[in-house]
C-alpha cells in the first residue's frame, strides 16, 4: 500500500512537472506545453519516449480495427495516448472519472489543463476556462478550439461533472482523430 502511494505520488509530481505553468488567461497557455509537443509526433520520437519514461509504469499498448493505430494506456493513472493512422500523436487523454469502473483502471489524478479540479462541473470549469467555442456532436462535450481540448461531461446542462479532458492539436479538434476520442 506505501509503495502505491510513493508511486502516485512520483507520477502526480511527474504530471505536476508537465503542467507547470497551465493558467486560465487569455493569452497564456491552459495546457501545458510538455503535454502538446507530442501532439503530432511520432510514437518512436524523443518526445513520446521521455512521456512514457517519466510515467515510470508500461503502457498498455491497444491497436484500433485499422492497424497502423493505437493507443498506448496507463489504467492505474488514467492517461491515454491515442495515436492515428499515421502513427502519430492524435490526442491525450486525461480519464478524470472512469466510465467503466469493471476494468482495473483509476481516474487521473494529476494536474489538469487551466487548474479545473476533479470535481468541476460545467458551469465550474467555464468560470476557469471561458464558453465553449462549440459542442460535439452530444452535448455533453464542450471543444475549445482556440487552446485544442475537448471536455467531456457525464452529463448535459450546466451539472454535468467532468469525465475526460482530452488534449489535441487546435486544427484537429474537428477530426475524428479515433472511435475512442469522442466527437
Amino acid at each position: 500500500m506505501r509503495n502505491d502511494r510513493c508511486t502516485n505520488l512520483a507520477v502526480a509530481c511527474v504530471l505536476a512537472l508537465f503542467c507547470v505553468g497551465c493558467q486560465s488567461a487569455k493569452d497564456k497557455p491552459i495546457i501545458a506545453p510538455a503535454l502538446t509537443e507530442m501532439l503530432g509526433r511520432d510514437h518512436e520520437s524523443e518526445e513520446v519516449k521521455r512521456f512514457v519514461r517519466e510515467v515510470g509504469e508500461a503502457p498498455s499498448r491497444e491497436p484500433h480495427s485499422n492497424p497502423s493505430s493505437f493507443d498506448l494506456s496507463w489504467y492505474s493513472k488514467g492517461i491515454r495516448i491515442v495515436f492515428g493512422e499515421d502513427g502519430k500523436v492524435g490526442a491525450i487523454l486525461l480519464q478524470i472519472q472512469q466510465p467503466n469502473p469493471a476494468r482495473s483502471a483509476r481516474g487521473y489524478h494529476g494536474p489538469l489543463p487551466g487548474d479545473v479540479a476533479r470535481d468541476d462541473n460545467r458551469q465550474k470549469v467555464e468560470s476557469k476556462i471561458g464558453k465553449a467555442d462549440f459542442h460535439g456532436t452530444r452535448q455533453t462535450i464542450d471543444c475549445y478550439e482556440r487552446v485544442g481540448l475537448k471536455v467531456v461531461y457525464n452529463g448535459p446542462g450546466d451539472t454535468g461533472r467532468l469525465m475526460t479532458m482530452i488534449i489535441v492539436r487546435p486544427e484537429d479538434l474537428r477530426k475524428n482523430i479515433s472511435p475512442f476520442v469522442p466527437n
